[in-house]
C-alpha cells in the first residue's frame, strides 16, 4: 500500500485530472490510468493543494491549448522561484484573478 502522503497526492492528482478524462486510480501499482479521450474544455481549474509540484504540473496543461486556472501558483517559489518568468519565455502568460 502507499504511504499516507503519497496516497493523498495520487488521489489529489486523480481529482484534478478527472475534470479532463476518466481516470482510474490503481493504488496497488501507484499509478493512474487515463481511460477515454481528454475532454476539450476551454478552461481547466487546477487545485495545487499548496504543493509546488501540483502548481507546475497544472501550468503545463496550457501547453495543450487550454486556459488553466492554477490556484496558488506562488507555491512554486519553494523549488523554482523563476518558474512563471521562464514559462512566459515559452510564450505563455500568467495573470492574477480573483
Amino acid at each position: 500500500s502507499l504511504p499516507g502522503m503519497d496516497k493523498d497526492r495520487l488521489a489529489a492528482l486523480k481529482q484534478n485530472l478527472s475534470s479532463l478524462a476518466h481516470i482510474v486510480l490503481d493504488q496497488t501499482k501507484f499509478s493512474l490510468v487515463v481511460e477515454g479521450r481528454m475532454e476539450d474544455l476551454e478552461r481547466v481549474i487546477w487545485e495545487t493543494y499548496q504543493d509546488h509540484r501540483f502548481a507546475m504540473a497544472g501550468a503545463l496543461l496550457a501547453t495543450v491549448n487550454r486556459k488553466v486556472e492554477v490556484n496558488e501558483i506562488e507555491s512554486v517559489s519553494k523549488s523554482f522561484p523563476n518558474f512563471t518568468n521562464e514559462f512566459e519565455k515559452l510564450g505563455y502568460s500568467f495573470r492574477m484573478t480573483e
